[in-house]
């Protein structure tokens, strides 16, 4: 967990967001967790209406109805708002998957989260997890 948080920590100290943070997306090399795929990054120096990578079930609640809506309606080609708080609430999601041993579905909400964690990880592991997946 702690070389993913250092990842992401170090692309938003940069102003880069990932926007496509899942297991998938990580790799092991010499026992180090290694953040890949940079194929949809975006640097918010240069504002935030660029094209932008995600996978549904990693998005935060609210940006998943979202993008949907825009993608239905197709009318409107604004790219739904983006910050750091994306790549945070994914990195919940992919801890909480990690520690159920099981893909989070897009209908389940923070509070069936939080709920779900098991009891036998440690406080510090859930409180981690809990404020990853606090909107």
């Amino acid at each position: 967990m702690k070389h993913a948080i250092a990842a992401v920590h170090y692309l938003h100290s940069l102003y880069v967001l990932h926007l496509d943070i899942k297991l998938a997306n990580f790799i092991i090399v010499d026992n180090v967790v290694k953040l890949i795929d940079f194929t949809g990054v975006i640097d918010t120096r240069k504002g935030l209406n660029q094209f932008f990578m995600y996978t549904q079930s990693y998005l935060p609640p609210g940006m998943q109805d979202l993008v949907i809506n825009l993608l239905k309606e197709c009318k409107n080609l604004q790219k739904p708002p983006a910050s750091t708080r994306n790549d945070i609430w994914a990195l919940g999601i992919m801890f909480w998957e990690l520690v159920n041993n099981r893909t989070c579905l897009q209908e389940y909400d923070a509070t069936y989260l939080h709920n779900t964690i098991p009891q036998h990880i440690s406080k510090e592991c859930r409180d981690l997890i809990k404020s990853c997946l606090c909107m």
